[in-house]
């Protein structure tokens, strides 16, 4: 399918929009998710939390969060969840025994012992942790009942969409192992296993403080945003990673990986912390909270009227938005949500911030706004522009009439990727430039380009480069605190009854 925009912010949201309006966000791994509920015709991304668009019938959009709404079940310990939305959670008030959502809504048991965790991989595969409060063996669901697959003691259990299994087992410093197509578990070399998701084989997540990445043989380190340390961590089989702080009665905090190694806040931060989540897509996220055991449910995030009739738009990493009307009419969105009217008619505009935006006139030329209006800019452009974009570090990209991609060094436009033809142009920064080629008419298809002007490096992200850094040694595991460890198991003694 050919592609009409790509954008690769500052924080590293990377998106692209499909010829079929359809607007999608990559989760790393070759993953992308779709944010359908509107098709979009332009696409802009300032940062994770600042997505833009115009769909079909010319109204800007903004993406925005969904509500965070209360699941109708028992109190919830732990819960789990398939990718055709099959939902399992440990029952708090029943001795921590695993319980199964009916399609009418209702919740039946689905064993008689005590579990510590649940895991559910593809629909109908379901795995516990079974007969212990804070470890376990991990058993699997039969048409029979719960059969035991292994005798290691585990604290945390993953499943996979392809039927990969993962514990962790051991002592002080646990092992994790991975269980292969013949039920043999086999120790794997991670660098830690405090949590473990599974998206399946060889797609793997271990989080303890940071979070860790499995594809293939590497791990790669995607760090935890400062002040966090992660306590869990679940994924889903379109990708969508979500981390978490909060167990052990901490403030809760949580996040979604971006894709290329950055973690976007989500709205779903309680104060006294979570049990843990369960991911069955972007657009389905299950939270079991610490305090009062409810089962909370996130329905991603979606496109919304922003109240404006719009032709294009510009997104900033500082929030700020500018825009133009069908007749080229530039405007720019303030704090309060209005739309400021600006004194001049655009063919494209881009920008970088608040007061950073560049434009290009009806004739094609660039226009530089000043503080008080887009001015002609003298450089030694020799032919007219079609598109233009501006980065806050004051990268700015264009693309020319001949479908050249260029960039500006000073007063002098100068050719990025010569050679190549271009469509459209996104530039976040120096090391951040996400431009579209022409469609090759014998093939129908065409593709996002990434890369950085020749003074700077490339973004190190994994679309742009094939290096992985070095194993590192393995964390400290961390622990709850003792006190907490002796209360919650006297909740546990008065729970079991």
């Amino acid at each position: 399918m050919p592609y009409l925009m790509g954008c690769l912010s500052t924080d590293g949201a990377f998106w692209r929009l499909g010829s079929d309006n359809g607007a999608e966000r990559y989760n790393g791994a070759g993953r992308w998710a779709r944010e359908a509920n509107l098709p979009l015709t332009e696409l802009s991304v300032g940062s994770m939390t600042n997505a833009w668009g115009v769909d079909t019938s010319g109204n800007a959009v903004q993406l925005t969060p969904g509500p965070v709404t209360r699941i109708a079940a028992p109190a919830a310990r732990e819960v789990a969840v398939s990718r055709d939305d099959d939902l399992w959670m440990l029952n708090w008030d029943d001795n921590n025994k695993p319980y199964h959502r009916k399609p009418d809504g209702s919740w039946e048991r689905a064993g008689d012992t005590l579990c510590w965790k649940i895991a559910v991989g593809d629909p109908g595969d379901v795995w516990v942790l079974m007969e212990s409060w804070f470890w376990g063996n991990p058993w699997q669901l039969s048409a029979t009942g719960w059969v035991k697959r292994g005798d290691q003691q585990s604290t945390a259990i993953a499943v996979g969409q392809d039927g990969a299994a993962w514990t962790n087992a051991g002592g002080p410093e646990l092992d994790l192992l991975e269980r292969d197509a013949s039920g043999a578990w086999s120790v794997v070399s991670a660098p830690t296993d405090y949590a473990v998701a599974c998206i399946a084989a060889s797609e793997d997540w271990v989080a303890g403080d940071d979070a860790w990445q499995r594809t293939g043989a590497d791990w790669t380190l995607h760090p935890a945003p400062p002040g966090v340390a992660f306590d869990g961590i679940a994924a889903a089989a379109d990708g969508t990673v979500i981390a978490w702080q909060g167990e052990w009665s901490k403030a809760g905090r949580s996040f979604r990986f971006n894709g290329t190694g950055g973690w976007e806040p989500l709205p779903l931060s309680p104060e006294n912390g979570f049990f843990n989540a369960a991911v069955r897509d972007a657009h389905g996220v299950y939270f079991a909270l610490w305090d009062d055991h409810q089962l909370m449910y996130w329905p991603g995030t979606a496109w919304q009227d922003a109240g404006r009739k719009v032709r294009r738009v510009a997104a900033c990493p500082d929030g700020s938005v500018w825009a133009l009307d069908a007749g080229g009419t530039a405007s720019r969105r303030t704090a309060d949500g209005t739309w400021q009217a600006l004194p001049a008619e655009l063919w494209a505009i881009g920008a970088g911030g608040w007061d950073i935006a560049w434009g290009v006139d009806p004739m094609g030329a660039p226009l530089r706004w000043d503080g008080q209006a887009f001015a002609p800019f003298t450089s030694n452009l020799t032919q007219r522009l079609t598109d233009i974009s501006a980065a806050a570090d004051g990268t700015v990209c264009a693309i020319a009439a001949d479908k050249s991609l260029l960039y500006l060094d000073g007063t002098a436009w100068k050719p990025l990727q010569p050679g190549q033809a271009f469509l459209r142009v996104q530039a976040a920064g120096a090391d951040r430039i996400c431009a579209v080629t022409t469609i090759n008419l014998d093939t129908g298809t065409n593709y996002v380009w990434t890369g950085a002007l020749p003074s700077a490096a490339p973004a190190a992200t994994e679309y742009a480069s094939d290096t992985k850094p070095e194993a590192q040694p393995r964390p400290r595991r961390r622990e709850p605190p003792k006190a907490e460890l002796r209360a919650w198991m006297a909740q546990g003694a008065d729970a079991a009854g």
